[in-house]
């Protein structure tokens, strides 16, 4: 059983804490480390400031616990009993953990034994090992979150390396018909780096990629309102041309909306399909969106008046 932990549960994830950390980065610190970790996990309110998740055998004792702080930005504590290493379950509690408590960016000092386990939750290294207060360790990064994994796609958050793929595909004209002029035609790779940077300064997750075959091929959008409206949000997607009538982007639909309502205050999406966008319209309704109107000549576009039809979800109907 996987669950977050109560503070009165916080002793025994700081007590095995300090168990696998004696056991298992012996190379890493000297008496000053120790002394220094020790510190730490004995502050109250440097571990009350944690949001702290365990792993629990069938007897209830603890297998493991993970603590994040800074919204999900940092893991502080991860720690798994020697017995239970390379079973997945850290695996298992690092996902809890993370979809409890999303960050589209996610750091760790890693002691040197744990960075294959790291770099297989996709952590990469970002400097050399650094030794402060007696405790060496490397500094590692996260950039991305594997939202769904499905047999014919993955739904995660951007990474720099999909630039490539992403002007590749975008670089379509059928696409950018049924799009906003704000989306650039012809769409450079500098276009793509731009737009993967953006969500890097959001808070929470807004953006969806859509990988087909390792490569990059569609976005699933939420653009969050204001003011009165500040618990909607308005939705927006394109998938690559060669991926068309397949149901990918119907399914990925489903998912991102699931997760975006499970991790915002959202509570209401909505989107603005192009009349002739029939295609558009067909994913909409299978995703479990009505139809609320049509919208006269409100849309400019290729110098001729279209009409707009809107389309609305809301979350009681999902859940």
């Amino acid at each position: 059983m996987i669950r977050k932990l109560e503070k009165n549960e916080y002793h025994a994830a700081v007590e095995l804490s300090l168990q696998v950390y004696v056991e298992c980065g012996k190379a890493d610190f000297d008496e000053e480390g120790l002394n220094a970790f020790k510190s730490f996990i004995y502050d109250e309110k440097q571990i009350d400031a944690l949001a702290l998740y365990g792993a629990f055998e069938n007897d209830g004792e603890l297998a493991g616990i993970i603590g994040i702080k800074n919204s999900g930005k940092h893991i502080s504590l991860f720690f798994i009993k020697p017995q239970y290493h390379r079973k997945g379950l850290g695996k298992e509690l690092f996902s809890y953990a993370i979809n409890d408590c999303p960050s589209v960016e996610m750091t760790v000092n890693s002691s040197s034994y744990a960075v294959p386990f790291y770099q297989s939750l996709g952590f990469i290294v970002m400097g050399e090992k650094q030794t402060v207060q007696g405790i060496s360790s490397i500094p590692m990064k996260r950039c991305h979150t594997i939202i769904a994994k499905k047999e014919n796609y993955i739904l995660r958050t951007w990474q720099a390396e999909d630039a490539a793929s992403l002007s590749n595909y975008l670089n379509n004209k059928k696409i950018w018909d049924n799009c906003r002029d704000g989306l650039p035609y012809p769409y450079s790779k500098e276009n793509a780096k731009a737009f993967i940077d953006m969500p890097q300064r959001k808070e929470g997750i807004h953006d969806f990629c859509i990988e087909i075959n390792g490569e990059a091929v569609g976005n699933i959008g939420f653009v969050p309102c204001a003011d009165v409206e500040r618990f909607n949000a308005e939705v927006g997607y394109w998938l690559a041309e060669p991926y068309w009538n397949l149901g990918i982007v119907t399914d990925a639909l489903k998912e991102a909306i699931n997760y975006y309502f499970a991790h915002t205050d959202k509570v209401r999406v909505f989107a603005t399909i192009f009349e002739h966008n029939i295609p558009s319209m067909r994913v909409l309704e299978k995703a479990g969106f009505a139809k609320v109107g049509i919208l006269r000549k409100a849309i400019f576009k290729n110098g001729i008046f279209i009409d707009a039809h809107y389309y609305e979800l809301c979350k009681s109907v999902v859940e």
